[in-house]
């Protein structure tokens, strides 16, 4: 997953919309706390998760990302 902070006189939706498109995002969540998107991510390395993640941070609006790899699924 890929956390972002959104500037807070942007629009939420908007760059949510925009993330969603950004390729290797599958889904996009809002959600409450430090961060306001989640963004699940599903890439084949980790070249491709940081052109993914540099593609999240050149969205207008986006003021920080965070990411966390999975390690296993219960």
């Amino acid at each position: 997953p890929v956390t972002s902070r959104t500037r807070p006189s942007g629009s939420t939706d908007k760059v949510g919309r925009a993330v969603r498109k950004v390729a290797g995002v599958t889904s996009v969540l809002e959600v409450t706390g430090e961060q306001d998107l989640f963004a699940l991510v599903e890439v084949t390395d980790t070249r491709a998760l940081n052109r993914t993640i540099e593609s999240i941070r050149k969205v207008q609006d986006v003021l920080e990302t965070k990411s966390m790899t999975v390690l296993n699924e219960h």
